[in-house]
């Protein structure tokens, strides 16, 4: 009886290539890049306590490195937050959240650095870094406008419930200025008669 090579060959060549595909190397993936960032590069308005928000391409993990935030133009660090530590950096896929230690200042423009080895996706390929003062760049909202209330004449302290309100400057109170109440730096305790 004759064999049929003609199939042999044909399963033979057919087992080589699955064999050959099976053991193939995975297809190059691309090292993931940043698809968006909140706030949006040059926006302004953006409020001094507002979080940087990274959204890259693709699942990363933390690795070494920092995002480091400065002031446009003078080029003055403000902070650096590692990667690494999860009091300022949390890390749920492919977003990534900062939370910078201290609110940033009133109408000033900011851009942000981030170090090339920080992010790796899953196959190990690093994120490329940001240089450049314009990839993330943003301005804060302006300083709110001076508050202050008239006194009534012939009083001489305001009632305790103006006292009390907040100032937007950090360490100011509200202190009677003549006939009007004005938010200033108060050392000393503010009295009131009874």
């Amino acid at each position: 009886m004759r064999k049929n090579t003609r199939w042999q060959g044909l399963v033979g060549a057919m087992s080589l290539s699955v064999g050959v595909l099976a053991n193939a190397a995975p297809a190059h993936a691309a090292p993931p890049f940043l698809r968006a960032t909140s706030p949006i590069t040059r926006s302004t308005g953006v409020a001094i306590d507002a979080n940087l928000v990274l959204t890259f391409s693709e699942v990363v993990t933390a690795e070494e490195g920092g995002i480091h935030i400065y002031v446009y133009g003078t080029n003055v660090l403000v902070e650096t937050a590692r990667v690494g530590d999860t009091t300022k950096v949390s890390l749920v896929n492919e977003v990534v959240t900062i939370n910078w230690a201290k609110n940033l200042e009133y109408g000033t423009t900011y851009y942000v650095k981030i170090d090339a080895p920080a992010f790796d996706n899953l196959a190990n390929e690093s994120f490329g870094g940001v240089n450049s003062e314009g990839t993330i760049l943003f301005t804060t909202v302006g300083a709110p406008a001076a508050t202050s209330t008239t006194v009534a004449p012939g009083t001489t302290a305001a009632p305790p419930a103006i006292l009390g309100t907040r100032c937007p400057r950090a360490g100011a109170r509200r202190v009677v200025a003549g006939q009007r109440l004005v938010c200033r730096r108060v050392v000393t305790r503010i009295w009131q008669r009874a």
